[in-house]
Order: C-alpha cells, then structure tokens, then sequence
C-alpha cells in the first residue's frame, strides 16, 4: 500500500509557504516521525523548517486506522509541538480505500 518510494524522491531542500500573512511549516505525514530515538529517514524537514521560523506546522497525512497506533500517533505529533514551541494542526484522510480504512475526521 504504502510504496511512495518507487514514485517520489526526497526533497532537496525546505521551504515553509504562506497563507494570509502566517508563516507555515507543511509537513507530509512521516516526516514528522524523525522526533525519537528511531529515526526513519537521514534528513528531518522540521530541523530545516524551524530556522525559517514558521507560525504553524501542518502534517497532512494517509494513515489508515489501527487500534494501537492512535496513541504512538498523538505521542509523536505532541512531541513535534513541545520541541518547536509551535501549534500542530494534523490533517488525515477520511474514508476507506478497497480493504484501508483512514481514521481522519472532520
């Protein structure tokens, strides 16, 4: 399901847009996964992002439900917010694909 690798390359490089006159962090769901020990990719968008001082961060993401990863989930945004001293507003598909279902809300 999940194979964004064979279609997309990383980035080269960061950039926060902006909206209305606020500075914003646009993330894609995973990129804000680097917060831990464990980090899953080399490059951490936030840690470029952050020296643009954005207003916002906002994740977009994909991610389908799961009984136990809803609080992994809230954990990993939290810490994104406390490390950046920035608002977090997380957006998540909603619906179902084929056998998928996506647990955003509205």
């Amino acid at each position: 399901v999940f194979d964004e690798y064979r279609y997309f390359e990383p980035a080269r490089s960061f950039n926060c847009i902006e909206f209305k006159g606020q500075k914003i962090a646009l993330t894609i769901c995973e990129d804000l996964w680097n917060i831990n020990d464990n980090p899953l990719y080399i490059s951490n968008p936030m840690d470029v992002l952050i020296d643009q001082k954005p207003d916002l961060m906002i994740n977009i993401a994909a991610s389908p439900f799961s009984y136990t990863h809803d609080d992994e989930r809230i954990k990993i945004l939290s810490d994104n917010s406390r490390k950046y001293a920035l608002p977090l507003l997380y957006v998540n598909q909603v619906g179902s694909q084929t056998e998928i279902i996506f647990d955003g809300g509205s």
